[in-house]
């Protein structure tokens, strides 16, 4: 107005500034979902290799259950790492979303 545009001229910055104000905030939206996306992924990922350690430092312990054949004086002295182990691959399908067919599909490679 100070220089003289008249009306129209104030009318068509204010649509102006409005529309660009819009477009901010759409790319501030979706900035902010991608934004969640990720760090929901990244608390996943965490989740499964918290898991992986515990499957990892466990699995000596499970694959001697094994070839005890599932002794159940073995298993009265290791059953915490035992509880341990399936815990953590469970938890491990869970997060990776694994079905029962997906597993057995996997173990035939």
């Amino acid at each position: 107005m100070r220089a003289g545009k008249g009306p129209a001229h104030e009318k068509w910055a204010t649509i102006y500034n409005l529309k660009q104000m819009a477009a901010a905030t759409d790319r501030f939206h979706s900035l902010s979902d991608s934004i969640k996306t990720t760090e929901a992924a990244m608390n996943v990922n965490a989740e499964v290799k918290a898991a992986i350690v515990d499957h990892a430092k466990t699995r000596a312990i499970f694959e001697g259950y094994k070839a005890a054949r599932y002794s159940k004086k073995y298993l009265a002295e290791h059953e915490a790492d035992i509880a341990t182990h399936r815990a953590a691959r469970a938890n491990i399908d869970h997060l990776l979303g694994l079905t029962d067919a997906q597993k057995n599909k996997e173990m035939e490679r």
